[in-house]
């Protein structure tokens, strides 16, 4: 079945910029087989054999309920980092099944990783064979999900990024959203992604001038009190709020250290706005959220030579943003080399 699914996906194809074509990562084949040599799955994603003669390097994977996507986006970022952990190990990394092949460009070069068994691995780059340590990796593994029972990992390391909503221990604190989106826009606007972050708010109808932020900062003195007649100590809480407004324009530079929630403060609000007015991200759509919030983190982790992957980047969607969200992803990351979509 994933076979027959992957088969009938359909490629997206844009335009890309000659200059930096050869900083896309391009993934073309995977395949998972089982103790039995039984094919867990068997996915061709491209249907180029020459980098320079197509211009896609985006998938979208279509197919009903049940039927493995997810499964497939979680088995390509397993095999991603065994390969990272037997570049850097000298004890052979675990892998769930038998053994994997994955071929893919990266850098105007093309690799090709097989894991015949847990100690036989072999690599080649351009046909030629190469030691492991030669191997070239995307610099960054996105795993985007909005979904509280995605399948990825939700721990992270330096090349991998989870941007989902559980916490490392698999627990989910949707109201934590705004304080992950708050931290996504400053990245996003340290690494200079102003049109970008437009591009999101207008897409979900927000004006794309600014937005702004209340901080929350608790002090705790001790103040005496004199209660018949003996003198007391007692802890007063004094609650104070300060707001920020963050200009979306490159002539507007902050020093972003200034913004990091400290131990003794916390996010009170989130504020966009929407029809000339004022909009707190708490009365947000959740189909809002989902925007900013996927879009954001990608924006604030994105680097050359990424791969990010997608999954079910149409849930909690109006049918008509169903329709459009593939496309907003493209067009808004087509510069960022492969998207996978789920």
């Amino acid at each position: 079945m994933l076979q027959s699914i992957c088969r009938a996906q359909m490629l997206l194809y844009i335009s890309i910029d000659n200059k930096r074509k050869w900083q896309r990562m391009i993934l073309n084949y995977v395949k998972v087989i089982d103790s039995e040599n039984t094919n867990v799955i068997d996915c061709k994603f491209s249907f180029e054999d020459n980098q320079d003669s197509f211009n896609n390097h985006n998938t979208l994977i279509l197919g009903e309920n049940g039927v493995g996507k997810s499964f497939i986006l979680r088995l390509v970022t397993d095999i991603f980092m065994n390969i990272d952990k037997a570049r850097k190990q000298k004890r052979k990394p675990k892998f769930k099944y038998q053994g994997f092949t994955i071929d893919y460009w990266l850098d105007g070069r093309r690799y090709k990783i097989v894991r015949a068994s847990p100690r036989d691995t072999k690599a080649w780059c351009d046909d030629l064979e190469i030691k492991l340590e030669e191997i070239k990796l995307p610099q960054k593994i996105l795993a985007v999900s909005f979904m509280v029972n995605d399948k990825f990992y939700a721990t992270e390391d330096n090349t991998y990024k989870y941007l989902g909503v559980r916490s490392s221990n698999n627990s989910t604190y949707t109201s934590s959203l705004a304080i992950k989106i708050y931290h996504n826009l400053l990245a996003a606007l340290e690494k200079n992604q102003y049109d970008k972050i437009s591009n999101i708010l207008k897409m979900i109808d927000f004006e794309a001038e600014y937005f702004k932020c209340t901080i929350k900062r608790e002090e705790r003195k001790t103040i005496k009190i004199i209660k018949d007649g003996v003198s007391q100590e007692k802890v007063k809480i004094i609650r104070k709020s300060t707001d920020h407004k963050f200009i979306i324009d490159s002539d507007h530079r902050y020093d972003f250290s200034d913004y990091e929630l400290k131990s003794d403060e916390s996010l009170d609000d989130l504020v966009f706005v929407k029809n000339g007015k004022e909009v707190s991200f708490e009365v947000c759509s959740s189909g809002e959220k989902h925007i900013l919030f996927a879009f954001s983190g990608v924006l604030s982790q994105i680097e050359d030579e990424s791969l990010i992957l997608i999954d079910e980047p149409e849930i909690s969607l109006h049918p008509n943003g169903k329709l459009s969200i593939c496309l907003t992803w493209i067009r808004s990351l087509k510069m960022l080399r492969v998207v996978i979509l789920s």
